[in-house]
């Protein structure tokens, strides 16, 4: 079911993110779309390291 506050939180989340995109872009003079795409690598590898340390 719908809940408002995970929902404030989910969004919250992604303003942080969007922040943190932009930031990153001016600091390393690289369009958004390619520091998203970096960042989304940096999360997947991220993930990867915390499952190969749960094995």
């Amino acid at each position: 079911g719908y809940d408002k506050k995970r929902a404030y939180d989910h969004v919250a989340h992604i303003y942080q993110t969007m922040i943190e995109i932009i930031h990153r872009s001016k600091k390393e003079k690289k369009p958004p779309f390619v520091i998203a795409d970096i960042l989304a690598e940096e999360i997947i590898e991220k993930g990867r390291k915390s499952k190969a340390k749960a094995i």
